[in-house]
């Protein structure tokens, strides 16, 4: 990981992934969400691993990977201002608290091209500051 974990996610529930991974490798990650002060979590962390964000009990990330064809279709302006990072991959996440969405929904044009998803029910992002697989 490349720095601290922001103020705006600290209090979601989060779990570990390799360095320079995007999965997570533990069994059940889901259910046993780590706390940002938890030592085990702080360990992986020091020891330069990744970690996810976990999309549940309210917290959603909508994961945009086409940006430019999401933008052409779609007015930031209509987004509400929330946490916002730029992904390693080129896209964008913007976090939201969203009590009662707890179902992964795919996002596709209308050519069924992907454009990315709205992540909960127990999906995770990789968080702000991991390390990208291409680097």
């Amino acid at each position: 990981m490349d720095g601290p974990i922001p103020n705006q996610i600290s209090g979601f529930g989060f779990c570990l992934v390799r360095a320079r991974e995007k999965r997570p490798f533990e069994l059940a990650w889901q259910k046993t969400p780590y706390k940002i002060d938890d030592p085990k979590f702080q360990l992986h962390l020091q020891n330069g691993g990744n970690y996810g964000v976990i999309c549940s009990g309210g917290v959603v990330v909508l994961d945009v990977d086409a940006i430019d064809e999401f933008s052409a279709k779609v007015d930031y302006a209509d987004i509400p201002d929330t946490f916002t990072v730029k992904t390693g991959g080129g896209g964008h996440h913007f976090y939201f608290l969203a009590p009662g969405v707890e179902e992964k929904i795919v996002l596709k044009n209308g050519s069924g091209n992907h454009l990315g998803e709205l992540q909960a029910g127990g999906a995770q992002v990789v968080g702000p500051g991991c390390i990208h697989p291409s680097g």
